[in-house]
């Protein structure tokens, strides 16, 4: 007997409508999402959203952090981390229980929302920079600042401006060059330059 909404498990309910948020988060911008619209879509009063996951800002950081679960790749150290991370970009999809939404789309429609950047900006320093700058040598936090800004333009480049034949051909001299790039961003030691 499929589930009725009378008949759904609190939790089940709190994943569709995650899901269904991750969804609008991905093709309209911040304040062009709508919670009414939200609890629509998973056939939920509102008062049940907000009872689940608070504000609207409270559950774009649940659908942020749900669609790029970045804790996926800061794992290992040395040549294991730099796997992880090149891992990150080369993966299709992101977000796998909805292969159909780019977590990155979310990212760019809240690029000019002066309501959802500074929301970005904290999730991105706090879930991938911080816990990544604890595997690396100093200056920590500038090396995680970069990889992150390398590992994103290049998500960006393939996924939002799609741009992804010149990499599918060759996916393993895309992921040497990756891999070259984080190497770049975690060779040097403070102070040092590269005089090649």
């Amino acid at each position: 007997m499929p589930l009725t909404l009378e008949r759904r498990p609190g939790y089940v309910t709190r994943d569709l409508i995650l899901a269904a948020a991750i969804e609008r988060f991905s093709k309209n911008s911040y304040e062009e999402t709508k919670l009414r619209d939200l609890a629509s879509d998973v056939a939920v009063d509102v008062s049940y959203v907000h009872r689940c996951f608070g504000s609207k800002e409270d559950l774009f950081v649940e659908a942020l952090k749900e669609a790029f679960r970045p804790e996926r790749f800061i794992v290992g150290d040395g040549d294991e981390l730099k796997r992880n991370l090149a891992q990150s970009v080369i993966e299709e999809p992101l977000y796998p229980a909805a292969a159909e939404v780019n977590p990155f789309e979310i990212m760019v429609r809240s690029l000019n929302s002066e309501q959802a950047r500074p929301i970005l900006r904290q999730l991105l320093f706090t879930e991938f920079v911080e816990p990544l700058s604890v595997k690396l040598k100093a200056p920590a936090l500038q090396r995680a600042a970069l990889i992150s800004a390398a590992l994103a333009g290049i998500r960006l480049f393939r996924d939002v401006l799609d741009v992804d034949s010149i990499f599918k051909d060759r996916p393993d001299d895309f992921r040497r060059l990756v891999e070259a790039v984080l190497e770049a961003c975690l060779a040097c030691a403070a102070g040092e330059t590269e005089t090649r």
